[in-house]
């Protein structure tokens, strides 16, 4: 397979040689955050194939294309669906290219603060999340 929803296969001529990357379609939202009045941050443990293993991580997810600010609102359910604590605050910081050698792939880093109560984690059916 050579293209899905989320990306497909390029090649473009660099120096003496084709240059061969992937073609990202969505944004990565990644939310780094604490709970309030805790030094505690909140990270996720999550099955990824291509470890073949579990793998911590900040919460993040791949959406449509827009502005840091357009996608806040998706940052912010998408952090609170996969860590399972709402969130009290939250701002964009920047944007970052995550693998700029392997992927044109943007990621979009967010700051949050959590409310210190656990609520109910609600994720994507495809996502094992601990």
């Amino acid at each position: 397979m050579d293209e899905n929803d989320y990306f497909s296969i390029k090649t473009v001529p660099y120096i003496e040689m084709d240059w061969i990357y992937v073609d990202a379609k969505k944004i990565l939202l990644i939310v780094i955050g604490h709970v309030e009045n805790t030094d505690e941050f909140l990270l996720i443990k999550q099955y990824r194939p291509p470890f073949g293993k579990w793998v911590v991580s900040a919460p993040m997810g791949a959406f449509p294309k827009g502005s840091i600010e357009e996608l806040i609102d998706i940052a912010k359910k998408e952090a609170e669906g996969e860590v399972g604590y709402k969130i009290k605050h939250i701002e964009p910081l920047t944007a970052i290219a995550r693998s700029c050698g392997l992927t044109n792939e943007i990621a979009y880093l967010y700051k949050a603060e959590y409310f210190d109560q656990v609520s109910e984690q609600h994720l994507h059916p495809e996502e094992e999340i601990k």
